[in-house]
């Protein structure tokens, strides 16, 4: 009798446990490396394997070299990078959601939502400390670093509205109820929002007022960047003369833009490169040469003797090499407004508590 007791409280407890367990609202389409999850009410977090369910209010840390790839519940698609963390903050079947950005980068493509009521109006959010991105249907790239307060936008398809929040703002979004946390970030997007559009970059830190004016990305880097969907955690080999093309078609479209646009674009240096790891735009020389180069991801390479550091900038790796050390103050005075400096009292007062 006693051991039948004991079976029908531990079943009693798993019941409970599952009826108000938070609801799946995705599943792990493809993994690699070190992935974990912390699952809601959880105080450890596990590995995460391929086919794993995820909920609502789960934390997901991919580490170095590693990604995951969920496909939520109303079909969009969402990539976790190498040295990223997510929190799914809240999923709904009808296409909107909510997902927090914690650093690193993340791949979206969100579906279209095809209700009447959700035509014209951002559905799904993807939000940062100092951010937010809002999209009806697109394919976009963020990124955000906590060193440096700082959040990239890159769009590879359709338009992405990108919008600055105050600390206020992120607050009130934090503790809003998942059936209103939608509504209530679509009442900041009404008013001075940045559109990213095809092949555009921008970014702001907590410092700046909106977000930069976007310039169209590098095409080479673009394009590899497009086709890298792990993020840099996979090395990938590409077939040189369907690459070439590919590139020089997608330049021909960007001058193309570019030009429709005229004095629009006048004094933006486009065709700049990006370094994805901390969201730091690099404007070419000229408004023609590119400074430092890409490897077959996209990933940023600095030029000889440099690296790009978060909250710096450009360093020398070699803080002896007085060349270097020259090259690296040059190139900086082009970071004007992405780089932020972290002992200012705004920082210490809304962010070191």
């Amino acid at each position: 009798m006693h051991d039948f007791t004991i079976s029908i409280g531990f079943i009693l407890t798993i019941v409970s446990l599952n009826i108000f367990a938070a609801p799946h609202v995705g599943k792990v389409i493809a993994l690699r490396g070190d992935v974990t999850i912390l699952r809601p009410k959880h105080l450890k977090a596990e590995v995460l394997s391929k086919g794993d369910a995820v909920q609502e209010k789960s934390s997901i840390l991919a580490k170095k070299r590693s990604f995951a790839r969920i496909r939520l519940s109303n079909g969009s698609v969402i990539t976790v990078g190498p040295n990223s963390k997510i929190v799914v903050d809240m999923i709904d079947k009808k296409g909107g959601g909510v997902v927090n950005l914690l650093m690193g980068t993340v791949r979206a493509k969100i579906q279209k939502s095809h209700e009447k009521k959700n035509l014209g109006k951002e559905k799904f959010f993807i939000n940062t400390r100092v951010a937010s991105m809002g999209v009806r249907g697109t394919e976009f790239q963020a990124c955000f670093s906590p060193k440096s307060l700082r959040t990239s936008l890159l769009t590879f398809e359709g338009s992405v509205a990108f919008k600055k929040v105050s600390p206020k703002d992120s607050i009130e979004i934090h503790k809003a109820e998942s059936s209103s946390k939608v509504a209530r970030i679509r009442k900041l997007f009404k008013v001075v929002k940045l559109e990213v559009k095809r092949g555009d970059f921008s970014n702001l830190t907590f410092k700046t007022k909106t977000a930069s004016m976007p310039v169209k990305l590098n095409p080479t880097q673009y394009v590899l960047l497009k086709k890298d969907k792990s993020l840099g955690a996979v090395r990938i080999r590409h077939d040189k003369k369907k690459l070439a093309k590919e590139i020089l078609d997608v330049k021909r479209v960007f001058n193309k833009e570019i030009a429709s646009q005229g004095l629009i674009r006048k004094k933006v240096k486009d065709f700049g490169l990006i370094d994805p790891a901390t969201g730091i735009y690099v404007a070419p020389v000229n408004s023609k040469k590119p400074v430092g180069k890409v490897n077959m991801n996209g990933e940023f390479i600095a030029p000889k003797g440099l690296k790009v550091d978060d909250v710096q900038g450009f360093i020398a790796v070699n803080e002896e090499d007085s060349s270097a050390v020259k090259e690296a103050e040059k190139l900086n005075e082009g970071l004007k407004g992405q780089i932020s400096d972290i002992d200012d009292p705004a920082y210490k007062k809304y962010f070191l508590h």
